[in-house]
This record gives C-alpha cells, structure tokens and sequence, in this order.
C-alpha cells in the first residue's frame, strides 16, 4: 500500500506543468558515468538571507576530478507545493525519522504556517 501510495504521488509530480518546465526530476541520484550528482527539491535553511531561507532548489554538481568533491553547477527553484508534497509523503513512508525529529516534518515554520 504504501508503494502504491508513492508511486501515485510520483506520477502526480511528474505530470503537473512546473515539473515539465523543469530541467531535473525524478528522485536523489548519482550518475558516475557523467560525474554528476543531482538532487531536486533541496530547501535552504539558514543561509543568513531571509529571501532564499525556505525557498526549494532543484541542484545539480559535477564531480571534479577523481576525488567525491563536487562543484555546483545548477541552481533552479522548484515549486515549493511539489517539494512540500514529496517531502511530507517520503517523511510518511519512512520507517526512521529521528534525524528529522524536533522539526515541523522537515519543513519551516514558514511552510508550516503556510499549510
């Protein structure tokens, strides 16, 4: 049930407008072959700048080299709904969540007072 439940909220993000407009989609992966790592949906926290503080970014790195040091080399807002789903869905589904304890789902109090 709960794979179904994921793969039905996969679908929905994957077929809304925002999502087509998007260079990144999908899940977290690493492509070791083109050197890449690519991760949707990163929401920034803390970062001294109340403008992008709760904002959502897909992002992508380049490995440089053949060290795991990876540069950043795309930064493009996503759809805070689409993440927030995703997020709250993926919290839902996980059976240990004591790395995301003490806060409102992985979210802001910015997003949850947006709810």
């Amino acid at each position: 049930m709960r794979q179904l439940t994921f793969i039905t909220l996969i679908l929905f993000v994957l077929s809304s407008p925002a999502v087509f407009a998007d260079d990144i989609s999908g899940g977290p992966r690493v492509d070791f072959g083109r050197k890449e790592l690519i991760v949707p949906c990163v929401q920034i926290v803390n970062s001294g700048n109340p403008d992008f503080d709760g904002r959502f970014f897909d992002v992508a790195f380049k490995q440089r080299g053949k060290s795991f040091n990876y540069e950043l080399v795309l930064g493009d807002e996503e759809d805070p709904e689409a993440c927030v789903a995703a997020i709250e869905q993926m919290l839902a589904d996980d059976e240990d969540t004591t790395d995301t304890e003490g806060e409102a789902s992985g979210l802001t109090e910015d997003d949850a007072e947006t709810e």
